[in-house]
């Protein structure tokens, strides 16, 4: 059989089935080279690169195996501590990267002092609309902003911190 290609994920995703193609004949996934611990096509969730082999069986006889390297990574998203949203095209918005890669539900808010809500994402989306140091329309002050992430991933905890607008 043919393999599908080799695939990375973090490993919070929940991964894509196995796929091989061959002429017709029923496909049997194994954990390991020597083809004893059978398994089905759904990749294990572990972290590093697993190989998983795949045979194919036509008319009783079960030929030579292909394999598929699936690797599982602890992908991580940048959240900067501060920005400058001055209207100089550097650091206008706080941008946190990869975030809708990383964790395609996450939702943002973000909190003055008093704990007022003073954006909050859409979820999955955060990167076509992110937070630009105002409220309603308005910039806000220099100052330290409070923040949530809910990554919304049943695995990971929300993550908590400040972010500063600075200005000149």
């Amino acid at each position: 059989p043919i393999t599908g290609p080799a695939e990375t994920y973090c490993i919070n995703w929940e991964p894509l089935p196995l796929t091989a193609e061959g002429s017709g004949g029923q496909m049997t996934w194994y954990q390991n080279a020597a083809l004893t611990q059978i398994t089905d096509n759904l990749p294990d969730v572990i972290e590093g690169t697993t190989t998983y082999y795949v045979t194919e069986t036509v008319n009783g006889c079960e030929g030579p195996s292909s394999s598929v390297e699936i690797t599982f990574e602890n992908c991580d998203i940048t959240v900067p501590t501060a920005f400058t949203p001055d209207g100089d095209n550097v650091n206008d918005y706080w941008e946190i990267i990869d975030l809708d890669a990383v964790y395609p539900n996450n939702i943002v808010r973000v909190f003055n002092r008093w704990g007022n809500l003073l954006y909050e994402s859409q979820k999955g989306d955060y990167s076509s609309n992110p937070w630009r140091g105002e409220f309603e329309g308005s910039s806000l002050p220099v100052g330290s902003y409070y923040f949530i992430i809910e990554f919304n991933d049943e695995v990971s905890e929300p993550r908590k911190g400040i972010v500063s607008i600075v200005l000149n």
